[in-house]
């Protein structure tokens, strides 16, 4: 026990942290609705989804994969619609616990035919009821739907979606008793240990 107190301990020592900007893959975006469907389409660097929402105020558009994302201090995206009438285009993050997180200030509107940017801090709850703050959880998608009050379908295109979040910069592995490696796995900076695998915060990644 004394060890893995000290470990611990040599490991939050063991990193300073500095904001980064991390480009999100659009290109594994998955289709997620809750009453209608879509289909996408990825080429020169933009995301194109087609949606369709058959039941009012359900929503229809895709979930980003991030890998595991702490500190996220900002998120920024372009998009265009065409919608002829008001239908809001919500972003927000999915925790671990499959929570999700928006910012209600900060929603699109898909009569915005040209490319319109977006920037956000997603930290209010979106129709789920965590028992936790924002930010006690690790942040694992990404997702961008459509929203609109009655059944109807049309199209979205997102570019340049990049998240700001503190990320771990240096290691100095003179405080532990073993050496430690830096590696980047599934877009988090993961400690290496002694065979074992911990995140950022010295939390074990099993």
């Amino acid at each position: 026990m004394k060890k893995s107190i000290l470990l611990i301990a040599a490991m939050f020592a063991a990193f300073t942290v500095s904001a980064k900007e991390i480009t999100v893959d659009l290109s594994k975006a998955e289709v997620v609705t809750t009453g209608g469907s879509g289909t996408l389409s990825f080429a020169s660097n933009e995301l194109t989804v087609n949606w369709e929402v058959t039941v009012g105020w359900e929503v229809t558009g895709v979930e980003i994969p991030l890998g595991s994302l702490t500190n996220i201090t900002n998120i920024s995206f372009d998009y265009q619609g065409n919608s002829t009438e008001e239908v809001a285009l919500i972003p927000y993050v999915r925790d671990e616990e499959g929570n999700r997180w928006f910012d209600s200030n900060n929603m699109g509107d898909l009569r915005n035919s040209s490319w319109t940017t977006l920037s956000l801090v997603p930290s209010e709850k979106l129709w789920d009821a965590p028992a936790y703050p924002y930010g006690e959880k690790n942040i694992v998608k990404l997702g961008i739907i459509a929203n609109p009050e009655n059944p109807t379908s049309g199209i979205f295109k997102i570019r340049n979606a990049k998240i700001t979040a503190d990320w771990p910069t240096s290691i100095d592995n003179t405080a532990s008793e073993v050496k430690a490696i830096k590696t980047i796995k599934d877009g988090q900076m993961v400690i290496v240990r002694d065979g074992k695998s911990y995140n950022a915060l010295g939390a074990e990644m099993k």
